[in-house]
């Protein structure tokens, strides 16, 4: 059965041609698992998904074909998402839009995804410390005058 876009009348999947992850090997985006010693493999592959300029489609693709099944029935790393991402925007306590990198949240999302935190997460982290504490010494020096 095919699919048309009622836009454009083409398949609806023409998507996957300018996705980034064309060409990559397809067990990157099929890992064995998604935490611990599988980090590496997941985050390679959620780094191809950064740079595709149709991550938005991939996702909403596998949010339809995944629709509302079990979290063991759900595989593969889709528009910047595994597994567990998508269950958890299915059932509307997840996110669609992954932290990014050299913001705060961007900080805590490799702490919650068990990454390694990169520089520019670090750099952001550090000033939103220090702008938390410079604000707590302004309110106890006003609170003291």
């Amino acid at each position: 059965m095919s699919h048309y876009s009622p836009d454009t009348l083409e398949p609806a999947d023409t998507w996957r041609k300018q996705a980034a992850c064309l060409d990559a090997d397809t067990r990157l985006f099929h890992p064995r698992g998604y935490d611990g010693r599988y980090m590496p493999i997941v985050s390679a592959a959620q780094a191809i998904c950064d740079r595709c300029p149709v991550a938005a489609q991939c996702l909403d693709f596998a949010l339809r074909s995944e629709g509302k099944a079990h979290g063991a029935l759900r595989h593969g790393i889709y528009g910047d998402t595994t597994p567990n991402d998508r269950l958890q925007i299915s059932r509307g306590t997840g996110s669609r839009k992954r932290a990014k990198c050299g913001t705060r949240s961007g900080y805590k999302a490799h702490h919650r995804l068990g990454t390694p935190v990169c520089g520019d997460c670090r750099k952001a982290n550090s000033a939103y410390v220090a702008a938390r504490i410079h604000d707590i010494d302004k309110t106890r020096g006003a609170a003291a005058a």
